[in-house]
């Protein structure tokens, strides 16, 4: 059993729904061990009215790398969302950020996640659950990190529970 972390997203309503279907569905493959608070932040990358809601999940897979790629993928199409070629507003977005002290560097999967070391609405939620994450290709720590993205503006959501089972 591989221990990993995904980031979850939604920006489109109804969004608790998308992230607890999200979670429903993940749950087939992988053991949920810790949930983060939700957070809302704004999107990255592309212009949107639209708020993200995010949040982060430990789990236990026996799902290889790729596996687990194309599992979440195939998840993201289930609970509708587009495949585009931009980045856009959307339904759910899964990503791997961690698969155990992995590093991966292909054409279709990326760990630790190219972005997450960047992205505050990734990062605040991983400490939440492990103050001590170092990113294994870089060796930087969690809280260095998130020292260089505190000017992007988070949220945590404290009227959004998601029952960790």
């Amino acid at each position: 059993m591989a221990y990993i972390y995904l980031s979850i997203g939604t920006n489109i309503e109804p969004k608790k729904l998308n992230i607890l279907n999200a979670l429903n569905q993940i749950k087939e493959k992988i053991s949920i061990i810790d949930l983060s608070p939700p957070y809302m932040s704004d999107p990255v990358g592309f212009e949107s009215s639209s708020i993200f809601i995010n949040l982060v999940l430990k789990g236990k897979t026996d799902l290889k790398p790729y596996k687990l790629l194309e599992y979440l993928k195939e998840t993201e199409l289930k609970l509708g969302r587009k495949s585009t070629n931009y980045v856009t507003d959307r339904i759910i977005d899964i990503d791997i950020i961690f698969y155990e002290d992995e590093v991966i560097n292909s054409v279709n999967l990326t760990i630790p996640h190219p972005r997450a070391r960047t992205r505050r609405f990734v990062l605040q939620p991983l400490y939440d659950i492990n103050k001590n994450i170092i990113f294994p290709d870089t060796k930087e720590t969690i809280i260095d990190l998130l020292k260089k993205v505190k000017t992007q503006k988070l949220s945590q959501i404290k009227s959004f529970y998601v029952e960790n089972s």
